[in-house]
């Protein structure tokens, strides 16, 4: 892409090193911003479930702020699946990996999810299991999806500005120098607590 005389912009996840222009937010601050919510709220066994899919760098860099947050607190992290799984990352992976995590590590009380799909996944598994959320377990996701409005599952998640980076794209496009003067464009994020936290 770099040989070629077209402006290039990578969106979402802001690379170190971007090709040409980038537009989106940091996937490690969001995952980090998240984890010491969930930590303000006075929870120890915090869980990270998801992300490791292979070529999802979006959902590693959030688990990664997940760590350096936990790292801060001095507590361990507890990650699920630990490899990657057959099962992508949506709501079966969530129902499917919470319930191997609770088998290993009862003492869980908070989870944090790679996106909204899953912890809908975690939220639907700790319903069949009588645990109460969030009376017992706390649940966040990420992606600010409809699914985790108050009109239905009430989430705590990561809002991303998805028609900001848009816009942002169709103009650094349009003017890609003024775009390159600024080279990296960070839109940022929205933690937004909701029900379950």
């Amino acid at each position: 892409l770099k040989s070629v005389n077209i402006p290039v912009v990578e969106i979402w996840q802001l690379p170190s090193q971007p090709l040409d222009i980038a537009v989106g937010f940091s996937n490690f601050q969001a995952g980090y911003d998240m984890a010491c919510h969930l930590i303000g709220k006075g929870k120890k066994n915090i869980a990270f479930i998801g992300g490791n899919e292979r070529g999802n760098d979006r959902g590693c860099r959030r688990r990664d702020g997940y760590i350096a947050a936990l790292a801060d607190a001095k507590l361990p992290p507890i990650i699920w699946p630990s490899e990657e799984q057959g099962l992508p990352s949506g709501i079966e992976l969530g129902a499917a990996v919470f319930e191997g995590c609770l088998k290993v590590n009862p003492a869980i009380n908070a989870v944090m999810c790679v996106s909204d799909q899953v912890a809908v996944g975690v939220i639907c598994e700790a319903k069949r299991r009588g645990v109460e959320v969030p009376g017992g377990l706390i649940v966040s996701g990420f992606g600010g999806f409809e699914l985790a409005m108050s009109s239905g599952f009430d989430l705590t998640t990561i809002e991303i500005p998805g028609r900001e980076i848009g816009v942002a794209s169709a103009k650094a496009l349009l003017d890609p120098e003024a775009a390159r003067a600024k080279k990296v464009i960070d839109v940022g994020y929205t933690l937004v607590e909701r029900g379950t936290t």
